[in-house]
């Protein structure tokens, strides 16, 4: 199993463990109870302490405190200087057209093609078995919508439309999101919710920053403020939580 790389900031909480006495045995257990229940040992631990590389961490096991702060030191340089790099418009492009380039190669190679259509066509077939499922278990058999209907006592009227399981599970699942975070919207205080909608477009035509702090007469940097205590409440709400 390939084992996913971790950036400088993530693997420095291992060091950090490391210098506050724990062992290395008991920093992996800590990080994989907190971050990677879904994980052997054994993959935390190769992922927070590798053997070979420039940020080898495995050697660090029992060393003096010094030590681990010279490595803490080195990753936070290193991470200074790929955001520095990261933010020059030259080395992005260069490193967009290297990307380019590797992905011509790749899909250049019939044994990479090849893997990358098994790997497609499980995926697909994954989905449509689970797509398959879900609307059998909810009994989804076509897609209901309404028209406006002026005879009507509630002014519109209800038509069956025939569709296919994927669709009619597709429409029954956006209404549900769509439900969920109007019900979590309306928990939000006024000026929060106001200022989700005018931000995201959830009812009104989407605004910038800028517009949405002159319209609610306070500063750009309260206006965000405000948007980012929306979303964090949004995201921890259950029925939010539920969708993802």
């Amino acid at each position: 199993m390939a084992i996913r790389r971790l950036s400088l900031f993530q693997r420095a909480k291992a060091l950090v463990l490391l210098k506050q006495g724990k062992s290395m045995h008991e920093a992996v257990r800590i990080l994989r109870q907190r971050y990677h229940l879904n994980e052997t040992t054994e993959e935390v631990r190769n992922k927070y302490f590798p053997n070979t590389g420039s940020f080898a961490t495995a050697n660090l096991q029992g060393a003096e405190g010094q030590k681990i702060v010279s490595a803490l030191e080195k990753m936070k340089l290193a991470r200074e200087r790929m955001r520095k790099l990261h933010q020059d418009p030259a080395f992005r492009k260069a490193l967009d057209e290297r990307s380019s380039e590797r992905m011509r190669k790749l899909h250049q190679d019939p044994e990479f093609k090849k893997k990358l259509y098994k790997g497609l066509a499980k995926y697909w077939n994954t989905y449509r078995l689970r797509i398959n499922e879900e609307a059998e278990k909810r009994g989804i058999t076509c897609s209901i919508e309404y028209v406006k209907d002026n005879q009507s006592s509630t002014g519109e009227r209800e038509i069956i439309i025939p569709a296919t399981k994927e669709t009619a599970l597709s429409k029954m699942m956006l209404q549900e999101r769509a439900t969920a975070i109007e019900q979590a919207m309306q928990k939000l205080p006024e000026q929060e919710r106001t200022i989700i909608d005018m931000l995201i477009g959830f009812t009104q035509e989407e605004i910038s920053l800028h517009q949405a702090a002159q319209i609610l007469k306070i500063s750009e940097q309260d206006a965000e403020a405000l948007f980012k205590n929306a979303l964090t409440k949004l995201s921890r709400n259950p029925a939010i939580k539920r969708l993802r």
